[in-house]
């Protein structure tokens, strides 16, 4: 079980269910809390559940905010011809 605290939140990451209820329960039974369902933000970085367990992205701050600063939210997408299997050799 993994516990995250940051202030006033509480996270909690268990791959079973029951042990993270059985914490939610003891928690609540000391703390007043309120349950808000599953994280999709922490501290402004995108977490994403896949099969492999999670993803981290700022994609959505450097949408929202990064890129407004320096006002290049509206841009032309550009082609690269990089293929992923290429290896790259110093």
């Amino acid at each position: 079980m993994i516990l995250y605290l940051y202030v006033d939140d509480i996270m909690l990451f268990d791959s079973n269910i029951q042990v993270i209820n059985i914490t939610k329960s003891l928690l609540s039974e000391n703390l007043d809390m309120k349950d808000l369902g599953k994280v999709n933000v922490i501290l402004v970085i995108n977490l994403l559940k896949n099969n492999n367990g999670f993803t981290l992205t700022w994609s959505h701050y450097i949408e929202k905010q990064i890129l407004k600063i320096f006002n290049y939210f509206i841009v032309s997408n550009v082609c690269s011809h990089f293929y992923p299997s290429t290896k790259l050799k110093k």
